[in-house]
């Protein structure tokens, strides 16, 4: 089961790149081939690369979420990793068990990335920690 885990994790992790999430989206809408249009910018997610984002991160907080790797994939200030380390993912294991469930609930990239806070579900924008 490791060895899957690891292998897709090989798989998804050079396709996608922090870079093309980090953007900030305030306004979104699908357009009529799926793609994620980000309005009031130029660039645009598709649905595909959404949900390999998803299952990427879900992946890494399944494996090494205790260590906070899923949060350095999508964008994390470096103190968030540091902080899950050393409580042992927030009391073994509790703080990547509610990410994991975040991360398959969130609707947009904009609510994954970039997030300074220690509780994934308390968003914080960049600078503002």
């Amino acid at each position: 089961m490791k060895l899957l885990v690891i292998g897709v994790l090989l798989f998804l992790i050079p396709q996608t790149g922090i870079s093309s999430f980090s953007v900030t989206m305030k306004e979104h809408t699908f357009d009529k081939v799926g793609h994620l249009v980000i309005l009031n910018d130029s660039d645009s997610l598709s649905v595909h690369d959404f949900i390999k984002m998803k299952a990427t991160a879900v992946a890494l907080a399944v494996t090494l979420g205790v260590f906070g790797v899923h949060r350095m994939y999508l964008g994390t200030s470096p103190r968030i990793p540091i902080t899950y380390t050393l409580t042992l993912g927030g009391g073994f294991f509790i703080l990547p068990a509610i990410d994991i469930v975040y991360i398959l609930m969130a609707k947009t990239p904009d609510q994954l990335t970039d997030n300074n806070s220690i509780f994934m579900w308390n968003k914080i924008k960049k600078g503002n920690s």
